[in-house]
């Protein structure tokens, strides 16, 4: 099966509040793949990461032979201290 389409992928994110994402294709081997999606800051979006990613893993669910599924990072304690000092 080919790689999406860049069409593809901006349907996919399309209502997502993407800054930026990253897509590696064959590695390790030629059926697998990786994506990091990076959301756009807190104030800049309306929907949680956790809403996102459930609506990013129904879409996956639609795409035939594929096995996808988003992950929420969660961020470490010094980064989340250093986000409420900031502010």
């Amino acid at each position: 099966m080919p790689p999406p389409s860049a069409a593809h992928r901006r349907e996919l994110l399309r209502g997502i509040a993407a800054a930026a994402y990253n897509a590696v294709a064959g590695f390790p081997t030629v059926e697998y793949g990786n994506a990091i999606l990076r959301l756009k800051p807190w104030e800049e979006r309306s929907r949680k990461q956790q809403d996102i990613a459930r609506e990013l893993n129904q879409k996956f669910a639609t795409l035939p032979g594929v096995i996808g599924f988003a992950v929420n990072r969660r961020r470490s304690a010094s980064r989340r201290a250093s986000c409420r000092s900031s502010t």
